[in-house]
């Protein structure tokens, strides 16, 4: 896989061991495949220079780049200890396979991104109807709050203290409805 200017090979069993190994772009064959998004058929990987040993036995090798929209995305890599060991009838068979493997990557990150939207909708959704069920209590306390207020202006002898604190209320409840417009705005 070619990920942040680096390719991760994922070894077979019988290679080095097994396992992974990470190289730079176009180090070894493999990351040359990945930079250059060609592929490459190596009948004697010993006289070739960018060659990176995986098994000392190994001579011939094909590397094939897989493309996921326009990118190459990883290399479909394949070694043998006979020398020219894959002809063109290899070449188009991996091709092929590279070619469906880089198309059901990029169908899954298609499908990733959907679910990805779902999920956004189903908050907006949710911001929604929180923000709808915030709101008409909200209104209630500030009606309430407001017809207080009003009473406690027309008595004689109004409580100054208290008309404060139904002025903060007021001013308080209304900075609430206002998160509440802002959430249904971004549902």
């Amino acid at each position: 896989l070619v990920e942040h200017g680096r390719v991760r090979m994922v070894l077979g069993p019988g290679l080095a061991g097994g396992g992974t190994r990470d190289l730079r772009l176009g180090e070894g064959v493999v990351g040359w495949v990945a930079q250059t998004g060609t592929l490459a058929n190596i009948h004697d990987v010993r006289k070739d220079p960018r060659y990176v040993p995986s098994r000392e036995a190994i001579v011939s090798e094909l590397a094939v780049p897989i493309r996921s929209q326009d990118k190459v995305v990883g290399v479909f890599n394949l070694e043998s200890t006979a020398p020219g060991s894959f002809g063109p009838e290899e070449e188009q068979l991996f091709s092929i396979l590279a070619h469906q493997i880089g198309a059901a990557l990029a169908l899954a990150e298609t499908q990733s991104k959907l679910i990805h939207s779902a999920k956004l909708a189903a908050v907006g959704e949710l911001a929604a109807g929180v923000a709808h069920e915030l709101n008409n209590p909200l209104t209630g306390i500030l009606g309430y709050t407001q017809f207080c207020a009003l009473k406690l202006a027309s008595q004689p002898s109004s409580d100054s203290a208290l008309t404060e604190r139904l002025t903060k209320i007021e001013a308080e409840v209304l900075r609430c409805k206002e998160i509440v417009r802002n959430l249904l705005d971004f549902s």
